[in-house]
Formats: C-alpha cells, structure tokens, sequence
C-alpha cells in the first residue's frame, strides 16, 4: 500500500459507505483509524469520510480523532422534481410487470417521508418494497405495499444527541 500510494502521491482518499468499517470489532475500528492517521501523516493524504452520522460518533469518540476531521453535512433530498426523477430511474430497473407510479402521489410523498431525503434509505424502502411485491404476487409497489414494510425512518432508529445535532 505504501509503494503505491508513494507512486500515485494522491492528495486526497474518499471511502464511501465509511460507516460500514465501523461495524467491525473495536481493535479492527481503532486499526482503520490508526491508518488514516498514518496516511495524513506520512503520505500527506487527507482521507474524507462519507457516510451515515454514525462516523461523526466514531470520530468524536476521542478528542484525537475529532480534531483530525472537519465535519460537513451532506444536504438530503428535497422533496422537490429531482427527488422524483431519482424514484423514476430507480423504478426503471425494478423487475416489476407494472409501472408503480412511485414519482406521483402520494408514493412520492411516503417515500421521501420514510426516506427522510437520503439515497441510501430511498434504495433500501424501494428494494424492499419490490422484494415484497413479488412475494405477495403483485405486480407493482403501492401505498399497501410501502406501509406493509414497516419501515422506521433513521431518525427514530437512531436518537443520540450528537447526531439530531448533525441532522
């Protein structure tokens, strides 16, 4: 890793989905962190952390880590036109005999609503609405079928203080 980060000599490192390395052992979470603070501090790289506000807890778990990183709010979806052409891309490869309309209302509105404007929930209520579809020999996502998930929003699955701050 080394040999190639000394060739390539990027400035900056992005990790998506980051707060999946957060669900590890906590020797394993402590080692990532420690690498990152390798890579500021040898290779002069500036690792960018993307995710859900569960890296903000891990990172401001210690006064050392907190100081290494600048926290930034990605603004969500609004509930506006472009949410609907994001539901309507998502629909396009929905393996669904029917058109579920899920850019309309009221499908639209319940799915910002449960989604809360972030992308990674609008794929997983989709995902799993249309794998419940199928399963009950539906041919298209209704209202039914998104209520029937029982789907809670991340705000009431996740209520530390810290993160409502972020939010």
């Amino acid at each position: 890793m080394d040999h190639l980060l000394e060739r390539l000599k990027p400035r900056l490192l992005i990790f998506d989905e980051f707060h999946s390395a957060l669900r590890g052992r906590r020797q394993d979470v402590k080692a990532i962190f420690s690498f990152l603070r390798r890579i500021a501090r040898v290779h002069d790289i500036s690792p960018v952390l993307v995710g859900e506000i569960a890296i903000y807890d891990a990172v401001h778990d210690t006064d050392e880590m907190g100081s290494r990183f600048d926290t930034i709010p990605i603004p969500r979806w609004a509930y506006d036109e472009e949410f609907a052409t994001l539901l309507d891309s998502l629909e396009a490869s929905l393996p669904l005999a029917e058109a579920s309309d899920l850019s309309r209302e009221p499908l639209v509105k319940i799915l910002h609503d449960l989604s809360e404007g972030l992308i990674g929930e609008v794929v997983e209520i989709v995902t799993r609405a249309a794998v419940a579809a199928i399963s009950r020999g539906e041919d298209r996502i209704t209202g039914a079928t998104l209520s029937d998930l029982g789907y809670l929003p991340l705000s009431r699955r996740r209520n530390s203080a810290l993160r409502h701050e972020m939010t």
